[in-house]
């Protein structure tokens, strides 16, 4: 007779590779291009549901008021009314020289009901039934089912524009798997908002380079709301039965109308500059190409050689980032800018960056969040002057390299070996 335990432990296995094998086909379906909608949870989505999620989660319908029983008699007949004129019209198709065809008292030619009550079966027409079920609140009716189910959450997943519908408790297990982490994350007993936003209108009017115009354009507004952690799950990563979700989650701090917004903004207008001008530095993919078609007299032996950063903006260390923008802004002549503040600024971002997850409070103590207007610049300067001071200890070197943030692109040109003790 099993224990318990082993039931258990047998249970967990069998849920496990049941949860494999559905996600081996999701990510199957993904890649040819046929899944939009991944459920992840337990909700049996309707195909209502699906063709809602599938328009997308911008899609925000905002009916008015209305009478709901004339609007119901409205659409009644206005869909009572196409069924008549598809099914009569092909009868008529298939009626030939017959040109006073009617049937149940429904004249074709003067379009007179005559008091009938018959309405002509679905099945008839698909485009015709699609239509109608689009327009008989079924998707209002979809709309509100999603919305009022609290065991769901529904999310962008994290490089694509797939839509990932997940278990609540999944999501919150890995939002917690995260923020238990204390390299990165340290929760707090109290909200620190209002302490931060005096220490901010201290600190930025203490600045002596700075005009009194712009200090008043980057204190805090006195309706300041606090940033909101979330997650975007990454499906296009491993399947990870040991994740409550079975992908990793993007960690993201939504940092609209935070009390750091304004600042990070007007850093991130000093930072960019710099960083537009690294000898790596890529736009967007069309920039990438350009580039790439430039690139002459490549030899046949040569390997095209990919790597990511693995969480670059959370692994960044405070006092390397900032050293590295000051490097970069003490770099350009003519500096409309005191290095000193711009400075001090960036270190305003970085340590004022407490956020919320539910009822509980946090600060983020390694790193940028992704979500504050300067993270790419400031992360895009550390990769610069990291990947300058690499290189420039190498024997070896790549004969190009391209970075788009924290995806590097370069070609190299002489043998594996050597490749391998580049990486290593």
């Amino acid at each position: 007779m099993p224990t318990e335990s082993k039931k258990n432990r047998r249970f967990i296995r069998i849920t496990n590779k049941r949860k494999w094998k559905k996600n081996k086909k999701i990510k199957k379906d993904i890649e040819r291009g046929k899944n939009t909608i991944i459920n992840l949870s337990n909700k049996q989505l309707n195909n209502t549901e699906y063709r809602l999620l599938g328009k997308g989660l911008k899609f925000c319908p905002t009916p008015k008021p209305h009478n709901r029983i004339q609007l119901k008699q409205d659409v009644f007949e206005f869909t009572r009314k196409l069924r008549l004129n598809e099914y009569f019209a092909a009868k008529e198709e298939n009626s030939e020289g017959n040109e006073n065809n009617s049937t149940n008292n429904y004249d074709i030619n003067s379009k007179k009901k005559n008091n009938s009550t018959f309405i002509p079966p679905s099945g008839r027409d698909s485009n015709l039934d699609f239509y109608i079920e689009a327009i008989t609140n079924e998707e209002l009716k979809a709309l509100q089912s999603l919305q009022k189910d609290e065991n769901i959450i529904i999310k962008k997943a994290d490089k694509s524009s797939v839509i990932v519908v997940m278990n609540r408790t999944d999501y919150i297990r890995e939002v917690h798997r995260q923020l238990e982490n204390d390299q990165y994350y340290k929760k707090l007993e109290n909200n620190p908002t209002e302490q931060f936003k005096k220490e901010i209108y201290e600190e930025i009017y203490q600045m002596d380079n700075i005009s009194y115009s712009i200090k008043e354009s980057l204190v805090p507004d006195s309706d300041n709301r606090v940033p909101a952690f979330y997650i975007l799950p990454k499906i296009h990563k491993q399947f990870n039965s040991d994740l409550p979700l079975g992908y990793p989650g993007r960690p993201i701090v939504s940092g609209c109308g935070s009390l750091t917004e304004k600042i990070s903004s007007y850093v991130d207008n000093i930072l960019k500059p710099h960083m537009e001008s690294l000898p790596s530095y890529v736009k967007d993919t069309t920039d990438f190409i350009r580039k790439i078609q430039n690139i002459t007299n490549i030899s046949t032996e040569s390997f095209l050689v990919t790597m990511d950063v693995s969480s670059l903006y959370s692994n960044i260390p405070h006092n390397d980032g900032i050293k590295a923008c000051q490097y970069y802004l003490n770099q350009r002549t003519g500096q409309q800018h005191s290095v000193k503040d711009i400075l001090h600024l960036i270190e305003i971002v970085l340590t004022k960056n407490n956020f919320q997850f539910g009822d509980d409070n946090y600060i983020q103590n390694l790193g940028t969040a992704m979500g504050t207007k300067m993270a790419p610049s400031y992360a895009s300067l550390f990769m610069g002057k990291f990947e300058m001071d690499f290189l420039n200890t190498c024997e070896r070197k790549p004969s190009i390299w391209l970075r788009f943030l924290d995806d590097i692109f370069f070609i190299w040109d002489h043998s594996e070996e050597e490749l391998i003790t580049f990486f290593y």
